[in-house]
């Protein structure tokens, strides 16, 4: 007479061998999670500092002059919006958050210190500094003539969750003669 049925060393090995194929499933997922998550982080980072540099680069190139200028902050007068009726260029400001320096700030004065408008145009900034050259492409060190500078150089360093994003770009102003 044969007994059907399972023995308690068959059930043993199945589950030993579930548990194993299970294992491997959690520790595939758990890397491809991860793997995820340092995209995003890198993708969310390039996003940040390719507005923040391309926003700059466009203002600076439009500005019809440059206010005050150093190595981490500068204001221009930039016709910020062309199409309305306003006929004086308005004055623009990049410079990093004093209370908080990890943040990239862009400020639209207003007129008379009234109605200032601040925004955030980076967050997580490892460091921001400009560079600024003259029409010789020599390096200008403040305190400088405003009118000298026909290169500003842009450097902004992003990082979040240990991941490093870095942009450099550069800004020929146009307008000026």
């Amino acid at each position: 007479m044969t007994k059907k049925g399972v023995t308690l060393l068959e059930i043993m090995i199945s589950i030993i061998i579930s548990i194993i194929v299970l294992g491997c499933m959690y520790l595939s997922f758990a890397i491809g999670l991860k793997k995820w998550e340092e995209a995003d982080v890198n993708v969310r980072l390039s996003r940040t500092g390719l507005f923040a540099i391309e926003k700059m680069v466009r203002e600076i190139r439009q500005a019809v002059s440059i206010y005050e200028a150093d190595s981490n902050k500068i204001t221009i007068d930039v016709d910020v919006n062309p199409q309305d009726s306003h006929i004086e260029p308005e004055r623009v400001s990049y410079y990093l958050d004093p209370q908080n320096s990890t943040i990239l700030l862009r400020k639209v004065w207003g007129e008379g210190g009234a109605g200032d408008k601040i925004g955030v145009m980076a967050r997580n900034v490892e460091s921001f500094s400009l560079l600024y050259r003259n029409n010789k492409n020599e390096l200008l060190t403040p305190p400088f003539l405003y009118n000298e500078v026909a290169l500003v150089e842009i450097n902004l360093v992003l990082r979040e969750a240990g991941r490093e994003f870095s942009l450099c770009s550069s800004a020929h102003l146009r307008n000026w003669p």
